[in-house]
């Protein structure tokens, strides 16, 4: 599944490196929250809205499950079926 995160930061040809310098946090732990994997400190997230001029929204970086296109899902299906 693409977060908003990650499809804003794909949409403006940006790295997680950059990104990360840019909200002044590491690329592993930019990674994380862009995943989902891991939710970002008050400060941190409200620096990534600010990087990303309010584009993207505190609910989209908190739960971005929430924001997944059908399509998400469909990829999802064909990645287990292809596995298996």
């Amino acid at each position: 599944m693409a977060s908003p995160l990650a499809k804003k930061r794909k949409e403006l040809d940006l790295t997680v490196e950059q990104v990360a310098i840019g909200v002044g946090c590491s690329a592993p732990n930019y990674w994380r929250i862009e995943s989902g994997e891991q939710q970002p400190r008050k400060g941190l997230l409200q620096a990534i809205i600010r990087y990303f001029d309010n584009q993207v929204s505190e609910m989209e970086i908190l739960f971005p499950e929430q924001f997944a296109d059908e399509k998400d899902f469909e990829d999802l299906t064909k990645k287990e079926g292809g596995a298996a």
